[in-house]
């Protein structure tokens, strides 16, 4: 964080006008998430500053709230927060044990101004339940009607797990068209990096029997749950995402598509979507495009399917996330009266469009005629729904924000109205749009039979950008997402040492020499020390001559 983006944040004081506190601030979310929906005691936080790094333990305690959190709060300013890496309910730690777990944690380079260590934080994903999970659920000769030769044993799990970390590189980063490409010894499509420690064969035998579940055995009933073939790495990225980071005060829910034209019972079609045909994600996010929960929509049949299938679907992402003051933005698709009241009820309140269809909502609001920049509101349990002109009608509702008039400055330097609601939405409503850009630019997803396996890589992507974005917030240091992929590549390979020529010396190349009698003999040096024998000889000599000389005159 720079001493700019202080600066900004200290002009959101944590008091408001009457006394209360300000939900507003950037910091007030994290800590009482982290108070009251962990339920604990205490939170630590280990706070990055410009000089090291700093410990701020901060008390559940009425009276710590209202006489010292204000001070500790301003010492946080120009500072970084980041996720807590201890459990405060189990005991309290000494300032001695919270450096010794700091020390012994994966964030090692705090110490550093330039920046973090050049892997990246892909580290905070990194989980060997979830590898040795997909190694240990490889299928047997039985499971498969053409068996493959898979390794079983111990000694063997190891080596998969190993070569596990190479599968990645070689299925994302390196575009061919088919994967046996890039591990052949053809110099046109040769990745030197990767073939040399993962063969074609070996690569293959790891993708073919790709899965993170168990097969039903012959008698045994089908799992009822079709996403069972891909739940843990479902399970693991939102759990995984809970522990590291707490969003910020606004949150956005949108539906992303992940590719798929072959045959699924719970394919779906999005219209306005780039990817029109394929597996419909419901999507919680921050606005910067940090996503925080994912839930995949299998049908009406699934928990979040039915009647009130819209409701469901937000109550199911903000789970554990209610009751806190989060501000929730959506689009008509999930907005109606009641689902407005029910977060109102739990402490969140919620803005965006809304279909005028719904139920509940005011008869002369929906029948309005209103010229352009006119508008019409209506109020009732604290909710507003509200209608304004512009080149169309545009219905929204909101209970936070009321049906005020903003006057802003358009790209054409031109002044109009915007009801206040309309323009929050638009300032925050982006965070999936930014998300599924991301995502494209590029993307590791091929084509493939089994939809778990594209599933699977579309999770892997989505871990990618969110390490890339938390690198970029808490490191110090900016780094593009291309360079975040290729540094996190380069980490999961074994560093390669080239065979570096010897260099050529420049040498002397006796020739033989004519004697002038047809015979040529080899030129050889003098020996040194024959020489150094007769030059020490030869100037005691010039020494003794030049005495005799003296003498005689």
């Amino acid at each position: 964080m720079t001493p700019e983006d202080g600066i900004k944040e200290r002009k959101i004081t944590f008091w408001d006008k009457n006394g209360k506190i300000n939900i507003n601030h950037p910091y007030y979310f994290q800590i009482q998430g982290q108070l009251h929906i962990a339920k604990r005691k205490y939170c630590y936080f280990f706070v990055w500053t410009f000089k090291g790094v700093k410990i701020e333990k901060i008390s559940k305690e009425e009276n710590f709230w209202l006489t010292k959190i204000e001070q500790k709060l301003k010492e946080f300013y120009f500072d970084c927060m980041l996720p807590e890496l201890v459990d405060s309910v189990k005991k309290y730690y000494t300032d001695s044990e919270l450096l010794q777990i700091l020390e012994d944690s994966d964030f090692d380079d705090f110490d550093c101004v330039g920046g973090c260590a050049d892997r990246g934080d892909l580290s905070d994903y990194e989980d060997d339940d979830v590898t040795t999970q997909a190694v240990n659920d490889l299928p047997s000769d039985s499971d498969e009607e053409n068996p493959i030769d898979v390794p079983t044993g111990n000694a063997d799990n190891k080596k998969v797990i190993i070569d596990w970390k190479l599968f990645f590189p070689a299925y994302g980063e390196c575009k061919t068209k088919t994967f046996s490409r890039l591990l052949e010894k053809d110099p046109f499509f040769h990745c030197k990096a990767i073939a040399d420690n993962i063969s074609r064969n070996r690569f293959l035998v790891i993708l073919r029997p790709l899965h993170f579940s168990k097969n039903p055995r012959p008698g045994e009933p089908k799992p009822e749950d079709r996403l069972y073939k891909i739940k843990p790495v479902i399970t693991f990225f939102n759990q995984r995402m809970a522990e590291i980071y707490y969003p910020c005060q606004q949150l956005s829910l949108d539906e992303s598509m992940v590719l798929w034209r072959g045959r699924l019972s719970f394919r779906q079609y999005i219209k306005n979507k780039n990817h029109k045909y394929g597996i419909k994600l419901y999507m919680m996010t921050t606005p910067t495009g940090l996503i925080q929960k994912i839930a995949v929509y299998t049908g009406m049949l699934d928990e979040i399917g039915g009647r009130g299938h819209a409701q469901k679907v937000v109550l199911h992402l903000m789970e554990n996330k209610l009751n806190v003051g989060h501000h929730l933005y959506m689009d008509n698709y999930y907005n109606s009266f009641d689902l407005a009241k029910t977060l109102l009820d739990q402490g969140t309140h919620c803005t965006g469009t809304l279909r005028l269809d719904r139920k509940n909502v005011p008869i002369d609001v929906k029948n309005a005629k209103l010229v352009k920049g006119n508008t019409i509101s209506r109020y009732a349990a604290g909710i507003m729904i509200g209608k304004w002109r512009d080149k169309k009608d545009v219905s929204y509702i909101s209970t936070e924000f009321g049906n005020n008039m903003i006057e802003i400055e358009t790209r054409r330097k031109e002044k109009v109205n915007k009801p206040l609601p309309i323009l929050q939405y638009n300032k925050y409503m982006s965070g999936v749009d930014r998300q599924d850009q991301m995502l494209s630019y590029y993307s590791a997803e091929r084509k493939t039979i089994r939809w778990p396996k594209k599933l699977f890589m579309h999770f892997i992507e989505a871990m990618l950008v969110n390490a890339h974005h938390l690198f970029n917030k808490y490191s110090g240091s900016k780094m593009t997402l291309y360079d975040f992929r290729i540094n996190v590549v380069k980490s999961l390979i074994p560093r390669i040492t080239e065979d570096i020529p010897a260099a050529v010396t420049q040498g002397h190349k006796l020739v033989k020499r004519d004697l002038g009698d047809g015979k040529k003999q080899v030129s050889r040096k003098r020996c040194h020390s024959v020489l150094r024998r007769e030059s020490v000889l030869k100037r005691v000599m010039n020494v003794l001559h030049a005495q005799v000389l003296q003498a005689s005159t």
